[in-house]
């Protein structure tokens, strides 16, 4: 039996069930085949509120903060043979994790983003019964809750040495942190780990809320692959900053007025007599990167091309318009040309 666990101590960031629920959903749509097993939340607050499938199981009542996780490891808590799979509430799942699901390796865990040679609790793995001297050391030791280390530094000591596999090195690719990777979409990884500030609901803008919530995005609809490297593309817009040319500026008012934007792809030519239409009824046409090379012959002239590919094979794409929009990520190929 696979359970997929978490940790709600004290109503999490005052949002604890919103958690919960939003790290379920991110599991369950990340899963091709949806969620076999249990996914099982350890709270101390009242089970209301919870989606339907959650589990919930009580923690006990002596521990503090992170140290909740180290009851995980009781031997009694799962059957023997099971497997756990352990997230922090504030770990966003963005893409496929049935390599997770699937692992039935010895105890993995995070290796420490700052700190290579430590450990990082925020997704574990394990077998039931095999690591259980983690809480049994706890618990002789009478629950030693000084250590600033938290959970991660009890783990580190008593973890079956030779016996721990680190995540990144399993699955070299799966795994980024939030506040290491900036805070860019991340463009491999099913698993964004946040740790320390910010939190998920702390994000108010960009990829993350469109992640973080029931029935977000995942990594398919978010994944944005370019075609040129970063390297060039902020050499291109060093170098289109530096020419005396105009920018864009956000228009305060309204503007009148249609404008048919068109873009490449087989149907455009089924649109030229619509496009021919548009134009007639005054309505202005841009065309976007090559896809004038599709309504070449047609009698329709171009109010504007807009130029946006970084790559300096757009230079050739440049065609007769009015007015040129050129992205400054462009090649200064196009930038030279016009």
């Amino acid at each position: 039996m696979l359970n997929i666990v978490t940790v709600n101590w004290q109503n999490y960031q005052g949002r604890g069930v919103e958690y919960v629920n939003n790290l379920f959903d991110m599991v369950r749509r990340n899963l091709a085949e949806g969620l076999e097993g249990r996914f099982i939340v350890f709270a101390d607050g009242p089970c209301e509120g919870y989606r339907e499938g959650i589990e919930v199981r009580g923690l006990p009542d002596h521990l503090k903060g992170w140290f909740n996780k180290l009851y995980l490891f009781k031997s009694d808590l799962f059957n023997p043979g099971d497997r756990i799979l352990f997230f922090d509430l504030d770990t966003l799942i963005t893409g496929p994790v049935d390599a997770l699901a699937l692992y039935r390796g010895s105890f993995a865990i995070l290796r420490d983003f700052y700190r290579p040679s430590g450990m990082q609790s925020s997704v574990m793995a394990w077998t039931a019964g095999e690591q259980s001297e983690i809480w049994n050391s706890f618990e002789t030791a009478g629950f030693p809750s000084d250590n600033p280390g938290g959970d991660q530094a009890w783990i580190e000591l008593q973890a079956c040495k030779g016996q721990v596999r680190f995540w990144q090195s399993l699955f070299p690719e799966m795994f980024v942190s939030y506040k290491a990777n900036g805070g860019r979409i991340p463009d491999k990884a099913s698993v964004v780990v946040f740790h320390g500030l910010p939190r998920p609901h702390e994000v108010l803008e960009g990829w993350v809320p469109r992640v973080w919530k029931e029935g977000g995005l995942t990594h398919s609809e978010l994944k944005a692959v370019c075609n040129t490297a970063q390297e060039a593309l902020l050499a291109n817009v060093r170098s289109a900053s530096e020419r005396d040319l105009r920018w864009f500026e956000v228009a305060e008012n309204e503007i009148e007025g249609h404008v048919a934007i068109i873009g490449g792809g087989p149907s455009v030519k089924d649109m030229i007599e619509e496009i021919q239409y548009r134009q007639g009824l005054g309505q202005a046409v841009w065309v976007l990167n090559n896809a004038a090379l599709a309504l070449k012959d047609t009698g329709i002239y171009f109010d504007a091309q807009v130029l946006l590919d970084a790559r300096p094979e757009t230079a050739k794409f440049i065609t007769d318009a009015t007015e040129y929009f050129v992205a400054s990520q462009c090649d200064h190929s196009v930038f030279d040309h016009l």
